[in-house]
């Protein structure tokens, strides 16, 4: 794990008010390790995530830990405001400060079900089709394209991975297709620069 992920691996934990026994059982149940430096995949990290989440708002809910988008300085700890990029700002005293816990469901949405995409496979996608978005035509610069090239890669048809919308359904997307479409697009990607020079 990178060292942002660590420090989420621990504070969720701190904001729960979880013991170090505590936190570590949990990652010793769901990923078999003892310790967050242990920890190698981010199907795992995103899962020990969504447990310390739900634990932190349960809390949150019962009032045995404080709310982490409250205001620490005003008597009546009002909750602050999302102003972007994590920051809060307190409507009474306009204190700002970062905020890691906004929704109690952030990690719930990203774990994956059994054989979906996880978060950086994900990442590595988007990146890739933002890249080669810049080489299409503007026709081409669309969900139901890169649904597309999953379909091609997968040997499907494209309207299994689009929404009724027309925009890319992650949830339908099988880890194995989105691994697929990786390396799909990085060939039209190294296609598309080589046609460019």
């Amino acid at each position: 794990m990178k060292g942002p992920q660590i420090k989420l691996l621990h504070a969720y934990p701190t904001l729960a008010g979880l013991t170090d026994d505590e936190r570590r059982t949990i990652l010793l149940d769901v990923a078999g390790c003892y310790s967050s430096k242990e920890l190698r995949s981010q199907a795992k990290f995103e899962e020990v995530m969504a447990i310390y989440e739900a634990i932190l708002w349960e809390r949150v809910e019962l009032g045995t830990v404080a709310d982490p988008r409250a205001c620490r300085k005003c008597d009546d700890h009002p909750t602050l405001a999302h102003v972007g990029q994590g920051w809060g700002q307190c409507p009474v005293c306009n204190t700002r400060r970062k905020v890691i816990a906004w929704t109690p469901d952030y990690w719930a949405k990203r774990v994956p079900g059994p054989g979906q995409v996880n978060s950086r496979v994900r990442h590595r996608l988007h990146k890739l089709w933002t890249l080669l978005v810049d080489y299409l035509p503007p026709s081409e610069k669309t969900d139901r394209y890169l649904a597309g090239i999953m379909a091609h890669a997968a040997k499907t048809k494209a309207d299994a991975y689009l929404t009724p919308h027309a925009h890319i359904n992650w949830s339908g997307v099988p880890q194995g297709v989105a691994l697929s479409t990786i390396e799909a697009l990085k060939d039209r990607l190294v296609h598309a620069v080589g046609k460019a020079a």
